[in-house]
């Protein structure tokens, strides 16, 4: 998914029928808190290794994944 539907998931959230609802409302509790958090959209060009996590997150099972190298040499 890209950041802008993230970013629109997030902030305007209406529907109780998406299949994410509890992740999204996760978030919106979590931006409640007593802190300051920001949302923002950035071009995978602008944002290299997140734009190849997200590429990556297509091809490993649900859970905890830990990198034990620089995500930086995965780029080519």
């Amino acid at each position: 998914m890209d950041s802008v539907v993230a970013v629109t998931l997030v902030m305007d959230f209406n529907s109780s029928l998406h299949p994410l609802a509890h992740l999204i409302t996760a978030c919106r509790e979590l931006l409640r808190r007593d802190w300051i958090c920001s949302f923002s959209h950035v071009y995978c060009e602008k944002n290299r290794v997140a734009d190849v996590m997200a590429e990556l997150g297509h091809e490993f099972d649900i859970g905890l994944h830990v990198f034990y190298e620089p995500l930086l040499l995965w780029i080519g």
